[in-house]
């Protein structure tokens, strides 16, 4: 099981989300994100499940990390208090399973897994976006060099206003998780 970040990200700033949503509707960074996660876990914190339009995100096992130990988050989605035990939960129950997990959201969720991620999977929007939500200022710090990836991308649609990365983290692999010593 690999954990893995997926994220959009406005290259200059590292702003990723404004006024709880998306700062842009970039359908080539909505098809990457479909083909990598339909399958497989999602874990997200409560403000980027309930940004989800329809909800649980269809397709894969929706994980909810919230701070208040009465929040459900409904039909579809599994809730834990932090980090630790959804990915504790993940490797007990889906270890075996050929899934792997996608850190999806928000930015303090991205934050406290930055260090034990095996991948980044990152779109790098180009232009200027209205942000009020920001990765941390060393977020890219252990990408050695921007891979960007081409995407074959449906019905044309252009893609020079963004590219993608997806860096594999020689540093944590093979590395002991924090919820072993448990």
């Amino acid at each position: 099981m690999l954990i893995k970040h997926i994220v959009a990200m406005q290259k200059i700033t590292k702003g990723i989300g404004f006024e709880n949503d998306l700062p842009w509707r970039v359908a080539g960074d909505l098809a990457n994100f479909k083909k990598h996660t339909e399958g497989n876990i999602v874990i997200m914190g409560r403000k980027t499940f309930e940004s989800l339009p329809n909800g649980a995100l269809p397709n894969r096992l929706n994980i909810v990390v919230r701070r208040d130990e009465n929040y459900a988050a409904g039909v579809g989605a599994w809730t834990f208090h932090n980090i630790e035990e959804a990915l504790e939960y993940c490797e007990f129950h889906m270890g075996n399973s050929g899934q792997d997990v996608f850190i999806i959201g928000g930015a303090e969720i991205y934050a406290q897994t930055d260090h034990i991620v095996d991948e980044k999977i990152i779109t790098l929007v180009y232009g200027a976006a209205e942000c009020d939500t920001f990765l941390p200022d060393n977020y890219l710090e252990n990408i050695d060099k921007y891979l960007c990836a081409p995407l074959s991308l449906p019905n044309g649609i252009e893609s020079k206003n963004y590219g993608f990365v997806h860096h594999v983290s020689t540093t944590n692999k093979n590395k002991p998780r924090p919820w072993h010593d448990k």
